[in-house]
C-alpha cells in the first residue's frame, strides 16, 4: 500500500513562511473566533472583508481582521486567508496535524527560508495547486515507465536528473532519477499535457529551484523520450543478446523435440540417418552458444550499466510477454 503523504495547499504553505512569529498566535485568534462564532461562512467573511466589501453582519470576522490587519494582509498577498483557515484551523478548537507539520517543517529551516519560498512561488506559478512533503521520500529507488507515444501515455512522471534504464522492450522508456528532491505526475490528453491533474511530491522544499522545469508543457514529454535516443547503443546490445539468447534456446528446445519424433521411427536406416543428422546439428548449436557468450562477455565490457543480472532479467522478461501473449483470451 502506498505512503499517505501530508499535502497542502501551496499558496498556503508560501504564506505561512511569511508569518511564522505570529502564526501561533494568529492561530489561538482563529481558534477562539471561531469557538465563539456560529457563523460557518466566518472565513469567507474575513476574507470579504479584508478585500473591502461590505457584509451583512460579521461582526466577528470584522474584529479579527482590524486586530491583526498586517497578518492577514501578508496572508492575502500570497493566497487566500479564506483558504489559509480551512488548511491550518480546524473548525472548533484545534490546529490541523497537517498544517503543524508543514509549520514545523518551516521553523526546523527558518535558515533556508528565502531559498522555500522561490521555490514555492515557482510552484504556485506553475499551477501545482497542492504539494506533497515527505522529507523520507526516496524517488531514486523507483524505475518510471513511459510510451514513446504521448497519445498512449495518461500519466507521464516527470523528475531532475533523470537517466535512461537501458530496456529490451522497444516503444517504451524506462528511466529513474539520480537524486531528483522531487516526482511530478502529469496527465494528458489528445495528445497534450494537461493543466489539470497535477501533482508534485517533494522530499525536500530546500534545492536549487532552477530543477524545477520553467514550463509544464510537451517539451518534458519530449525530454524524457529524448533519453532513450540518447542510450541507443546499450538498447541495441540488449536486443542482440536477449533475441540471440532466445532464439538459441528456441532452435534447442526444437531439436530436442526432433530427436523424441526420431526415436518413435520403427525404420532403423532411417532412425540412424535422422540421429547422425541431428547430432550434427547439436554440435552447431553448442559453437552457436560459444559464440553467444563472447557476444555477452563483449557486451558488458563494452557498456559497463549492462550486467549479467541485467541480460537474465530482460530474457526473463520476454518470455513472460511471449507466453502472455500466446494466451487466448476469447
Amino acid at each position: 500500500m502506498e505512503k499517505t503523504v501530508p499535502s497542502m495547499e501551496t499558496r498556503s504553505v508560501l504564506a505561512m513562511s511569511y508569518i511564522l512569529e505570529d502564526y501561533k498566535k494568529f492561530g489561538d485568534i482563529i481558534l477562539e473566533a471561531q469557538k465563539k462564532t456560529k457563523n460557518r461562512d466566518f472565513s469567507y467573511d474575513l476574507l470579504r472583508v479584508s478585500q473591502g466589501k461590505t457584509i451583512i453582519g460579521g461582526s466577528a470576522a470584522k474584529k479579527v481582521y482590524y486586530e491583526n490587519k498586517s497578518i492577514i494582509d501578508t496572508i492575502n498577498e500570497h493566497g487566500y486567508i479564506s483558504n489559509f483557515i480551512m488548511c491550518n484551523y480546524c473548525w472548533g478548537n484545534e490546529y490541523d496535524a497537517i498544517a503543524d507539520y508543514f509549520y514545523n517543517y518551516l521553523i526546523a529551516n527558518k535558515e533556508n527560508i528565502e531559498e522555500i519560498r522561490v521555490t514555492l512561488r515557482r510552484l504556485v506559478e506553475l499551477k501545482f495547486e497542492k504539494i506533497e512533503l515527505d522529507t523520507g521520500l526516496d524517488f531514486t529507488s523507483k524505475t518510471y515507465r513511459t510510451d514513446t507515444s504521448i497519445y498512449h501515455s495518461m500519466h507521464i512522471n516527470y523528475l531532475a536528473n533523470m537517466e535512461l534504464v537501458p530496456m529490451y522492450q522497444s516503444g517504451v522508456v524506462y528511466y529513474k532519477t539520480q537524486n531528483s528532491p522531487y516526482e511530478i505526475e502529469l496527465s494528458t490528453s489528445l495528445g497534450k499535457i494537461t493543466e489539470y491533474g497535477r501533482k508534485i511530491k517533494l522530499n525536500t522544499l530546500i534545492f536549487d529551484p532552477n530543477l524545477i522545469p520553467s514550463n509544464i508543457d510537451n517539451s518534458l514529454f519530449d525530454e524524457i523520450v529524448s533519453l532513450g535516443k540518447s542510450k541507443q547503443p546499450e538498447t541495441t546490445a540488449i536486443r542482440n543478446s536477449v533475441d540471440l539468447s532466445i532464439a538459441i534456446e528456441d532452435l534447442q528446445y526444437m531439436i530436442e523435440s526432433t530427436f523424441r519424433a526420431i526415436n518413435t521411427i520403427e525404420d532403423e536406416q532411417v532412425r540412424l540417418n535422422l540421429i547422425e543428422s541431428g547430432t550434427k546439428m547439436l554440435e552447431e548449436l553448442g559453437k552457436m552458444k560459444i559464440e553467444r557468450d563472447v557476444l555477452e562477455s563483449r557486451i558488458k565490457q563494452s557498456h559497463p550499466t549492462i550486467t549479467e543480472d541485467k541480460l537474465t532479467l530482460e530474457k526473463k522478461l520476454y518470455k513472460q510477454r511471449r507466453d502472455f501473449a500466446s494466451i487466448d483470451l476469447c
